[in-house]
């Protein structure tokens, strides 16, 4: 049995500011429900009324869509190296 390892998530932060609890860390994450890789966007540091919203400016979005970008394109990779 061979041991593989993937990345599945990336968190986009402000510098000075965690990359885990940040009021502005936004979690980029791949999953897959079988039909193929989707991408889940979570913003942890919040306020609890905002549960659900998505608050970005243009340099956070498109990091996160470089990342999520990336993140499909490995999860492809290594879903076509699996079925080889």
């Amino acid at each position: 049995m061979t041991i593989k390892s993937i990345p599945i998530a990336v968190s986009v932060y402000r510098e000075g500011e965690s990359p885990i609890f940040g009021e502005h860390c936004t979690r980029v994450e791949i999953d897959d429900e079988a039909a193929g890789p989707f991408i889940v966007l979570k913003q942890v540091g919040r306020d609890k009324e905002d549960v659900g919203l998505l608050r970005l400016d243009l340099d956070e979005l498109e990091e996160i869509t470089r990342v999520a970008v990336g993140l499909v394109n490995l999860h492809k990779a290594a879903s076509s190296n699996e079925a080889r």
